[in-house]
C-alpha cells in the first residue's frame, strides 16, 4: 500500500512541476513579460501604458527604438476618427515627425490588414530592434512584439497605406 501511495505522490509531483514549468513558458510568452525585461525610462514606462492599457479612441500603435536607451524612440498612433501621427522622443522631448488624416474607408482596411499580423516573438529582442504593435482586435486589444531585423512580410504590406515610411524596410539597414 505503502509503494502505491509513493507512486500516485511522484506522478502527482511530476504533473504539477510540468504544469508549473509550462504555465511559466507561456508566461514569459507575453508582452507584459517582455516588454518587463527592458530598463525602465519614463519614455519606456509611458509606451508600455500605451500598449497594454489603450486609450478607448485608439485603433493602432506601433514604437520602435534605434538605440539601446528606452527614453528614445519613434512611434506612431492612429485613433478612431483617422488621424495619424508620428513622432521621435529623445532625452524625454517629443518631436513630431508627420501628422496626417486617414480617410475611414481605408481606415478600415488598414485594420483588416492588421488582424492578418502573425504572432510576435516570445523572446525579447534586443532593444535597438524592438518594434511593438498594438491593435484593436474587435472589441479587444492585441500586442505583438517583433524583432525589426526579421519583421514579417504581412508588416510591410501595411505600409502601402503609408503608416512605415520611417522604418527601413529591409532588415540590413537596422544595426546588430
Amino acid at each position: 500500500m505503502n509503494k502505491t501511495k509513493f507512486a500516485f505522490a511522484g506522478i502527482f509531483a511530476a504533473l504539477l512541476l510540468g504544469a508549473l514549468l509550462i504555465a511559466n513558458h507561456k508566461r514569459q510568452q507575453t508582452p507584459t513579460y517582455i516588454l518587463g525585461q527592458y530598463s525602465r525610462s519614463a519614455n519606456f514606462d509611458l509606451i508600455t501604458e500605451h500598449h497594454l492599457r489603450h486609450a478607448p479612441d485608439m485603433v493602432f500603435t506601433a514604437d520602435w527604438f534605434d538605440t539601446d536607451n528606452t527614453a528614445d524612440s519613434k512611434g506612431c498612433r492612429i485613433d478612431q476618427a483617422g488621424a495619424r501621427t508620428c513622432e521621435i522622443i529623445a532625452a524625454n522631448r517629443s518631436q513630431a515627425m508627420s501628422a496626417s488624416s486617414i480617410p475611414i474607408p481605408r481606415l478600415i482596411r488598414f485594420q483588416k490588414a492588421l488582424s492578418q499580423l502573425p504572432a510576435g516573438e516570445t523572446v525579447a529582442p534586443p532593444l535597438k530592434r524592438l518594434f511593438v504593435v498594438s491593435f484593436r482586435d474587435g472589441p479587444g486589444w492585441t500586442t505583438r512584439i517583433y524583432d525589426r531585423a526579421k519583421l514579417p512580410a504581412q508588416l510591410f504590406r501595411l505600409s502601402e497605406f503609408q503608416f512605415f515610411k520611417t522604418i527601413p524596410e529591409r532588415p540590413e539597414f537596422i544595426q546588430n
